[in-house]
């Protein structure tokens, strides 16, 4: 679907190669940090769907990853939080996966994007007990100036077990282990790096991907528990020239923003 594209001028920066700009963000069906989703009026999810645009205006990433991003149902004001998000902020693609489609909750992951996006799938893991299913997005993505590809996903992991986040970063696996393209992980993983059998650590040993500074007890997505839930992985044939974390609280989480580049 088409829509319409950076604190620096709109940043693709050419230096023979392409740096590209990503941004990550659990948008919280656009309650911000409060609790309670059903009784928000419909003015309320627009005041805090363009605080969500405002950050992406000044902050001009290419490629956003969106965690808990709304279709139109009841429980989002009967409109699309994502068709919003991308045509205020300007972006010309979107993909949305629906992993959750109840009579009156309809929500997922997302990529919104300045670049085109082809091969574009959305999957859902496998059914939990008494839990919203989780799952993500995974699209290829054209990248300026020699149009080189790289694989994007947008992922959220289950809030609880760690068991269940294991099954599904082997779901995820499955699905990218023969895959040719270097690839990028963003999302809501629900989980930090402090203990090796992490499902962090699980999905990087895997893939073979970069962590930015997994110890540093400095970085905090989640400022409730004060931990680093959202993350963004890169392959090894790609490098993290920027990372910081937007402190600005248009959700319960955090936005995680990096500058990428190649590998020489």
């Amino acid at each position: 679907m088409k829509r319409k594209n950076s604190r620096i001028d709109h940043r693709v920066k050419y230096i023979g190669k392409p740096n590209i700009r990503l941004l990550s963000l659990n948008i919280a069906h656009a309650r911000k940090s409060t609790t309670q989703q059903l009784v928000r009026r419909k003015k309320s999810i627009y005041r805090n769907l363009d605080a969500i645009v405002h950050l992406l205006k000044r902050e001009k990433a290419d490629i956003v990853a969106l965690q808990e991003a709304d279709s139109s149902s009841h429980w989002s004001g009967h409109f699309d939080h994502v068709e919003y998000l991308a045509k205020k902020s300007a972006y010309n693609y979107l993909l949305q996966g629906e992993h959750v489609k109840r009579m009156f909750i309809t929500y997922g992951t997302a990529i919104i994007s300045h670049f085109p996006l082809k091969k574009s799938r959305s999957f859902k893991f496998f059914k939990t007990p008494l839990r919203m299913p989780k799952g993500f997005v995974i699209t290829t993505i054209e990248c300026p100036p020699d149009h080189s590809e790289i694989d994007v996903v947008s992922l959220h992991l289950d809030p609880i077990r760690r068991s269940v986040r294991m099954k599904q970063v082997n779901e995820l696996f499955e699905m990218l282990k023969n895959d040719d393209n270097p690839i990028v992980i963003m999302g809501d993983f629900n989980c930090d790096w402090k203990y090796k059998e992490s499902t962090l650590h699980r999905l990087v040993e895997l893939l073979d991907l970069k962590v930015f500074k997994p110890d540093d007890p400095d970085i905090i997505t989640f400022p409730q528990f004060k931990k680093r839930y959202d993350w963004i992985l890169i392959s090894k044939e790609l490098k993290f020239i920027s990372h910081r974390i937007i402190d600005d609280h248009v959700s319960d989480h955090l936005a995680v923003l990096v500058e990428i580049g190649k590998e020489m």
